[in-house]
């Protein structure tokens, strides 16, 4: 079998990436001077961990069913078999060395049954193989199961429909420049705002892609009313920017579904029976259905793959239904979203107009950087505060409630002389990510060749976040910022705190109801066990615990303590007390919602 295609899936390959992808160099780390004029270390570090993730890529072989084998486990085991033969290939080829053996730049081809990491000069590719044959066999199996079915649905957003949408974002960033710098801006404002993890990378993609391409949809249909202002196409990051906060503000996400179609791929007849299907998901009480109805042309249910010469079933149902946000934001962090945009925005246009008419710089740059920084009522307005180890920050200047870089946004010379090199705060995180954690950090000697492999994608806050947010996702929403995860906040669905009556299929995380018993009424959620259960699985990685809503404290046991200690272990401080370890900000122009519109969300 030949390779037919390399295909790219990640985003740092299609210009949407917050920071590009930065090559780790054992010879020449970053902030080691070769300059003869320099005094030349007798060591230097490099990283021994990487928060960044590989670059993904997938190979597409030539279709030939004949060759492969006709049940999906012998499949795996043959893909397997297949990036083996290819990692011995890249051995004899680039001189890498698969095993135990590592190379003279201390890496080494690692394979396992999904995947090779493959490292070339600094970089480290994660290949995969396209699977067209197993989805051909899952598509005509006469009666899948369900986890059959799952798996088919698996394959295809990971391998199929990402391949598609890597394609129609990389033509738009290429086509558009401004493009891949407002998602940037997008990707750090959502971040700044603890909702990472919680809105998908791919929806932020779209919703720029409709931003630079609604010009074109208006030109081709003339009654349309522009929906995000002016009919001409954003020709700088910060006009693309504010047409993006403007879109997520001005769009009915109640009423009616966001279409993204760049390349013009859906009929008027695909464009009624999305609306159509729209209007029977949300139902009489428009609450039914994914709250961020975002659907592309990639979503078609029942489509002909050209690529695997066969009809691929999108979806369980012959229904328009969205690939990315099918399942994330749920309704109230998408309503979060939508008013964090509305205050950004108004504060943007207000500082750009006050900017003009009063002709002095001053500190524009710090009201510009408002919008990226959380203020005190934000925080206020968690139940719960997670304070995590700085020792596992890796760039501090990224956090939500950092002020120490005030004003830092220009570029700033090192020296006098023309030859000084520009630090920016860029440069200055890309560095930091090149270089990993501090505490992981190895010594390399000049006369000691290779080393230990890299770890690449190391993140323990992201992983706990994940973990706490699967196990705990009827409980709470876990709010976080995944560039500098220094506070993880909690905040209690609204029944949580609601009696209901006992089951013993649901006791879990119950607990009686002490005052007013009723017969349908007896028990509570147990958030006290919740909060118990998050601090000894974060134990490694939390330092500080703080409980801002104490409703679920009883108060005999605080009035033991003065109101001002633990209870299972955990701090319980009062909401307005200063929060240990946080510096925050009171500027209420930062773009964050208070205490009523969270509450309201929930």
């Amino acid at each position: 079998m030949s390779i037919e295609a390399v295909e790219g899936l990640c985003p740092s390959l299609r210009y949407s990436s917050l920071f590009p992808p930065c090559p780790m160099l054992d010879h020449n780390p970053i902030g080691y001077n070769d300059s003869k004029s320099s005094k030349k270390k007798k060591h230097h570090k490099t990283a021994g961990v990487l928060s960044t993730d590989p670059i993904h890529i997938q190979i597409r072989f030539e279709s030939c069913t004949s060759k492969w084998p006709t049940d999906v486990n012998a499949m795996g085991a043959a893909k397997c078999a297949l990036l083996t033969q290819i990692a011995d290939g890249l051995d004899t080829e680039l001189k890498l060395v698969v095993g135990s053996k590592t190379s003279s730049s201390g890496t080494k081809i690692l394979v396992t049954p999904l995947y090779m990491d493959v490292p070339y000069r600094g970089y480290c590719f994660r290949v995969s193989i396209r699977p067209n044959e197993e989805l051909i066999l899952l598509e005509n199996l006469k009666s899948p199961t369900k986890e059959a079915l799952e798996l088919k649905r698996v394959l295809l957003r990971k391998h199929i429909i990402s391949a598609s949408h890597h394609t129609t974002i990389h033509a738009i960033n290429t086509r558009h420049p401004a493009a891949s710098a407002t998602t940037r801006l997008a990707q750090r404002w959502l971040h700044a705002h603890m909702l990472s993890g919680l809105i998908p990378l791919e929806a932020l993609e779209l919703l720029v892609a409709k931003v630079f391409t609604l010009a074109e949809e208006e030109e081709d249909n003339k009654s349309d009313i522009s929906i995000v202002g002016g009919s001409r196409t954003p020709g700088s990051a910060f006009s693309g920017f504010l047409r993006f906060l403007q879109l997520l503000v001005s769009h009915d996400w109640v009423r009616q579904p966001l279409i993204v179609d760049p390349q013009h791929h859906l009929t008027d007849i695909d464009v009624q029976t999305i609306h159509s299907q729209f209007e029977m998901l949300r139902g009489k009480n428009k609450n039914g259905g994914p709250p961020m109805f975002l659907i592309s042309s990639h979503d078609k249910p029942n489509r002909t793959d050209k690529k695997l010469k066969v009809g691929v079933t999108s979806t369980d149902t012959d229904v328009w239904m969205p690939t990315y946000t099918r399942q994330n934001p749920e309704r109230m962090v998408l309503a979060r979203a939508v008013e964090l945009a509305k205050r950004s925005y108004d504060h943007l246009i207000q500082t750009t107009m006050s900017c003009c008419d009063n002709k002095k710089k001053g500190n524009e740059d710090d009201a510009y950087a408002a919008i990226f920084r959380e203020n005190s009522s934000s925080l206020q307005s968690y139940s719960v505060l997670l304070r995590a180890d700085h020792n596992l920050i890796v760039d501090p200047d990224c956090s939500s409630m950092n002020r120490s870089n005030d004003g830092s946004l220009l570029i700033h010379n090192q020296s006098e002389n023309s030859g000084a090199d520009l630090h920016t705060p860029f440069s200055r995180s890309m560095e930091r990510l090149a270089m990993g954690h501090k505490f992981a950090q190895k010594k390399l000697y000049r006369n000691v060749e290779g080393g230990d492999a890299v770890l690449y994608g190391w993140q323990p806050i992201r992983d706990f976040v994940q973990s706490l947010r699967h196990r705990y996702k009827n409980y709470a929403v876990f709010f976080y910022n995944e560039l500098a995860p220094d506070v993880i906040g909690i905040l209690w669905r609204p029944t949580v705190f609601t009696s209901q009556s006992y089951s013993a299929m649901t006791s879990e995380y119950k607990c009686p109801v002490v005052d007013k018993w009723q017969a349908d009424s007896l028990v509570i959620c147990n958030s006290e066990e919740i909060l118990g259960e998050i601090k000894t699985l974060g134990r490694d990685l939390i330092v500080d615990v703080k409980i801002l809503d104490d409703r679920s404290v009883k108060r005999k046991h605080i009035s033991e303590h003065d109101g001002n200690d633990c209870v299972n272990g955990v701090k319980v401080n009062d909401k307005h007390k200063k929060i240990k370890g946080v510096v925050v900000e009171d500027d209420s122009s930062s773009g964050s919602s208070s205490d009523d519109d969270s509450d309201s969300d929930s």
